[in-house]
């Protein structure tokens, strides 16, 4: 397969198209990308993919901005048919001081369509944002990292339920402008979406359904916590 990869300035116009399809690709996969661990059988299903969905149009708003709120938006398409295969959200590192953009950036989302996974997809992806940036961060579950070892990045801790990486020259002085889970919880659409599952499911199944998912969470971090210790211990 023929990949081309390319950035987006922004995605109004005739780029709304690549935007949509960028988020029916997060609802599609979207416990691939969050913090949380689900299956499409937990109760909390729809409402832990709008948060996702709702995450990444957040992102999307910022692609092209003249600030230090921009993102970074790579596409990519097969070369013969045109075809959507995958995204790649970045967010540029900023000087904690000035507020310019540093050579610098996390990957805040990164996704290949399923069909067309295992075709050099990601590669390519990856191959673009490192040759963009002299230095990658990002976070990842524990069953991701032995790939993105692959690519040259380092484990460098843990954050919550996954483990920061980061690839190249360290930055100094540099910080993340990030979207904030208040403000994704507060949308509209992440917030009735629950209410429709209270409606669907009942108070006390979804009340359940939290206690749960909140448990899995905890032992998530405590999996993530041992496996970089266990890592470091294995490297030392």
């Amino acid at each position: 397969m023929k990949i081309e990869v390319y950035e987006l300035n922004s995605i109004t116009g005739e780029n709304v198209q690549s935007g949509n399809e960028v988020l029916n690709l997060v609802s599609d996969c979207s416990e691939d990308l969050s913090m949380f661990s689900y299956e499409e059988t937990n109760l909390l299903y729809d409402y832990l993919t709008e948060r996702e969905v709702v995450r990444a149009r957040l992102l999307l708003d910022r692609v092209g901005a003249k600030d230090f709120h921009e993102t970074v938006l790579m596409i990519a398409k097969c070369i013969d048919t045109g075809k959507f295969l995958g995204f790649c959200i970045c967010s540029p590192f900023i000087h904690s001081g000035t507020y310019e953009k540093l050579d610098g950036a996390s990957i805040t989302l990164i996704a290949v369509c399923k069909e067309s996974r295992r075709n050099g997809v990601f590669s390519k992806l990856m191959e673009n944002v490192k040759n963009k940036y002299s230095n990658v961060t990002l976070t990842c579950s524990p069953k991701l990292v032995e790939l993105y070892l692959k690519y040259g990045f380092k484990v460098e801790g843990y954050f919550q339920t996954h483990i920061c990486m980061t690839y190249g020259t360290a930055l100094e002085n540099g910080c993340l402008v990030s979207v904030d889970d208040e403000v994704v919880m507060g949308t509209t659409s992440v917030i009735n979406s629950y209410k429709k599952l209270v409606a669907k499911h009942g108070k006390s199944a979804m009340d359940s359904a939290q206690r749960s998912w909140m448990s899995d969470f905890s032992n998530d971090e405590k999996i993530a916590k041992n496996y970089f210790y266990k890592h470091n211990l294995r490297d030392a």
